[in-house]
């Protein structure tokens, strides 16, 4: 009883003071002669100003809490994009509050992605009593370039570009020749990189070396703004022979919330004759959704002439049917995952083994996932799969049945 007095008292105080503070600042009273109005406060204010190479920009996207309110000047022989505007601290709609003053944090941040310059305000916020943001934005640019407005959302720090832009951003990176080696006696090429699940293999009939070329890139988010990429001085590629294996190995890659650095647009180049086989090993197992992004997909399809029904083996999902469908299809990404010692997920590669195979019994059609790559530490299964029927009555081996039995 003691405990809940104490507790219905303590609400009582923490009510009175919120109450007090709301009528303090909601009651209008008379301002002080020492208290400046406005616009003097405003005038008080220093504004801040950043500029940025015009040469090549064609848009500009600006970021701020107020964005719509922001000024465009154009000047038609500019040789800078300009911007500015005043940081300020404010109360509104708190008359007792202090005047409007500089927020020393504020600052204009630009980043160019490929012929786009994106220009953020940084430490703005909207908080209980006060608001932090740039106001009188003005931006100055040459004739011919476009500006763009986007509201900041506050709530997220990072804003992630459209992902063409970044695409573009890349692909302006040149690709160059990380590494060259023989390929006598190569049969099989084991590629180990955060992109190899894209990785691609060509064939270089006439040559008998095995060459690899990629972008190195180094990848930093700004925030609120767009991915600063630029070529990575620290990603290398390293070989080690296996017999008649030959492994490559992307080193110093990193991959964070705010950076990545990594061989990106893999292209292998090897004789007739050799597999390749990729290889990614997670970074943390967060990233296992990020990577299986990357992953290959194949296509399996078999007739229905004659066909009354499927027997559907375990792990293949039925997703979709076309009533005027004449074959069967299932499309997924083969792939195999390493596990630790305490049963974490270390690494995916591609399953190049596995496939999926039909089978006819009278009028049942059998469907069945075959992996022969399945070992100690490693599972493989076909990941994100779609099957496409005209909608036959069905046996599901996880224990559904659709449509009555099919194993007449």
């Amino acid at each position: 009883m003691v405990n809940l007095r104490r507790q219905v008292a303590g609400a009582s105080v923490a009510a009175a003071i919120i109450a007090l503070v709301a009528v303090g600042c909601s009651r209008k009273k008379p301002r002080r002669r020492d208290v400046p109005t406005r616009a003097e406060a405003l005038a008080r204010i220093k504004p801040i100003s950043e500029h940025f190479p015009a040469e090549g920009i064609r848009e500009v996207v600006l970021f701020t809490q107020v964005a719509h309110k922001a000024k465009v000047e154009t000047v038609a022989a500019a040789k800078k994009i300009v911007v500015t505007g005043l940081p300020v601290y404010d109360h509104p709609g708190c008359s007792q509050g202090p005047p409007l003053i500089k927020a020393s944090k504020s600052r204009f941040v630009l980043t160019r992605v490929g012929k786009t310059l994106g220009i953020t305000a940084t430490g703005e916020g909207t908080y209980a009593m006060h608001d932090v943001e740039l106001q009188h934005i003005v931006v100055r640019v040459p004739a011919g370039v476009r500006v763009r407005r986007k509201a900041r959302d506050y709530r997220d720090d990072i804003v992630t570009p459209p992902s063409a832009e970044r695409l573009k951003a890349r692909q302006a990176i040149a690709s160059s020749e990380v590494i060259r080696v023989s390929a006598t006696g190569v049969r099989v090429i084991e590629l180990d990189a955060l992109a190899a699940l894209k990785a691609r293999l060509e064939v270089a009939a006439d040559s008998n070396h095995v060459t690899v070329v990629a972008r190195k890139l180094s990848e930093n988010s700004v925030v609120g703004a767009f991915w600063r990429v630029e070529a990575s001085p620290f990603v290398t590629v390293t070989t080690r022979r296996e017999d008649s294996k030959l492994v490559l190995r992307a080193d110093h890659e990193r991959k964070r919330d705010k950076h990545l650095e990594w061989l990106y647009d893999i292209v292998v180049k090897a004789p007739a004759g050799v597999v390749l086989r990729r290889r990614t090993r997670l970074p943390r197992a967060k990233d296992r959704a990020w990577v299986l992004k990357m992953a290959p997909r194949r296509t399996w399809s078999a007739a229905l002439d004659g066909i009354r029904g499927l027997d559907i083996g375990p792990n293949i999902a039925h997703s979709k049917t076309e009533k005027n469908a004449k074959r069967v299809t299932i499309s997924g990404q083969p792939i195999y995952a390493d596990t630790d010692a305490d049963g974490n997920v270390a690494a995916i590669g591609e399953a190049s083994a596995l496939r999926v195979v039909f089978t006819r019994r009278q009028h049942v059609l059998l469907l069945r996932v075959v992996d022969v790559e399945h070992g100690p530490g490693r599972s493989s299964s076909l990941h994100d799969v779609t099957l496409i029927e005209p909608g036959l009555p069905a046996t599901h081996h996880n224990g559904n049945v659709r449509g009555g039995p099919t194993t007449n």
